[in-house]
């Protein structure tokens, strides 16, 4: 991603890396229980790997039924997260 924004650099008509919104959706899980794929991405991967360089809000978190995650015997309970990465 971070090698997409500095193309924008480059970019012509006011475009720069520092102009940009990106929807971010993860699957949350615990991840003792099950190690993916998917892989889980909870808020403190997200911070880890964005929170330097970008805003980063929580648009969306809902709890998923009936997906392929979800019915995975004894996972618990499984969430879709959208973040919405803005620039700092």
């Amino acid at each position: 991603m971070q090698r997409s924004l500095r193309k924008l650099e480059k970019g012509t008509g006011g475009d720069s890396y520092t102009d940009f919104q990106y929807l971010l959706s993860t699957i949350e899980y615990n991840k003792e229980k099950f190690g993916g794929p998917p892989r889980s991405a909870d808020a403190k991967d997200i911070e880890k790997y964005f929170q330097d360089w970008t805003n980063v809000e929580v648009l969306r978190r809902t709890l998923e039924v009936g997906g392929s995650v979800a019915a995975k015997p004894g996972i618990g309970e499984v969430y879709e997260v959208t973040y919405l990465l803005t620039p700092k």
